[in-house]
């Protein structure tokens, strides 16, 4: 995974366990959130203190996720609808490239 300070200080605590992602407390299960195209999460650190997807008044960034678009691989399929009989591959989608998922992550405001 890429990580990229956009802010100087002390930065809110993260970690990655293979494809989930906590920031602030906040779960990010990137095989969830990943689909055909790129996908962008963002986080925000309202004034209560708590995280959130919704800018609201007074939040501020915290992190911003970018998830990779989703590859597939080939797989035989033997149950074909309708009954027939024979087999066809079909797309199966693969795990996220960790490494191609982008965190921006800003520093916690005293």
């Amino acid at each position: 995974m890429q990580v990229t300070r956009m802010t100087p200080g002390d930065l809110p605590e993260w970690t990655l366990t293979g494809a989930l992602i906590t920031v602030a407390g906040h779960e990010v299960d990137l095989d969830a959130e990943a689909r055909d195209v790129q996908v962008t999460v963002s986080l925000y650190r309202c004034p209560s203190g708590g995280v959130t997807r919704d800018l609201g008044e007074g939040c501020q960034y915290l992190a911003v996720i970018t998830i990779p678009p989703l590859t597939y691989a080939a797989a035989v399929a033997d149950d074909i609808e309708g009954g027939e009989e024979g087999s066809v591959l079909v797309p199966v989608p693969e795990p996220v490239n960790i490494a191609a998922v982008h965190l921006e992550i800003w520093a916690e405001e005293a």
